[in-house]
């Protein structure tokens, strides 16, 4: 694959066998790009010469069927240089400057297939699972702080899922994420509880954007509506 650190340069990765790579993030200190690929490898490359640094191998759910290892999350770097990203196995926290685990939150053994969210005090990483729940994680422990569990399909309760990356709002830490239940949920960042859900004409596994001023929330349907709604 190709990225482009700086416009008009193209560099071919080293990081050979890691399958499609659906999102990366950039860490301008360490001029590293982070990404996961679909064989569940979690790589930093140098952003200028295109050497890989370090890889992550992350392992697949122990939980269901989903057992072969792939990376559908996009990673999210806090300012102490932890890139976090959700993997197969869970959530993974990994050091920027050496590409040490330090440490990986178990999503009740189902992958984590969403993009995770820090906290505007970067305490508290955010994230949906396969296991139906929106976690709430400790930036530096890995221990989790609360969940909250969605409704799931409407046609079939017992298959959850929460695609949906969260999003959070600058104006009170609200954290908003969509699930299969074809609801918006608005949660206390702080603890957990449920502020509303909103109801929309089918599933929601987009992410949801916030308005600057933090009072719309603006969230697209799989059946082609985007929904502007009031918190």
């Amino acid at each position: 694959f190709f990225f482009h650190p700086h416009p008009g340069i193209r560099h071919s990765s080293t990081s050979r066998g890691l399958g499609d790579v659906y999102k990366r993030q950039v860490s301008t200190k360490h001029n590293l790009v982070v990404f996961g690929g679909m064989n569940g490898g979690i790589c930093g490359v140098d952003a200028r010469t295109g050497i890989t640094k370090w890889t992550v191998w992350t392992k697949g759910a122990t939980k269901g069927s989903r057992t072969t290892p792939y990376i559908y999350s996009s990673p999210v770097i806090s300012n102490d240089d932890i890139a976090f990203v959700g993997a197969a196995d869970g959530l993974y926290a990994v050091e920027l400057a050496s590409g040490r685990v330090k440490w990986i939150f178990d999503a009740k053994g189902e992958p984590v297939w969403s993009s995770p969210a820090l906290s505007a005090d970067q305490k508290t990483v955010y994230v949906g699972g396969i296991d139906n729940f929106v976690h709430a994680v400790d930036s530096e422990t890995g221990t989790g702080k609360w969940e909250w569990e969605t409704g799931g399909f409407p046609d079939d309760p017992d298959d959850p899922d929460v695609d949906s990356s969260a999003a959070v709002s600058r104006r009170d830490g609200s954290v908003y994420v969509g699930s299969f239940d074809n609801r918006l949920h608005a949660i206390d960042g702080a603890s957990g509880q449920v502020k509303w859900s909103y109801r929309s004409n089918d599933d929601v596994i987009s992410s949801p954007a916030v308005a600057r001023d933090g009072k719309t929330v603006y969230i697209p349907s799989t059946s082609g509506v985007v929904h502007a709604v009031s918190d």
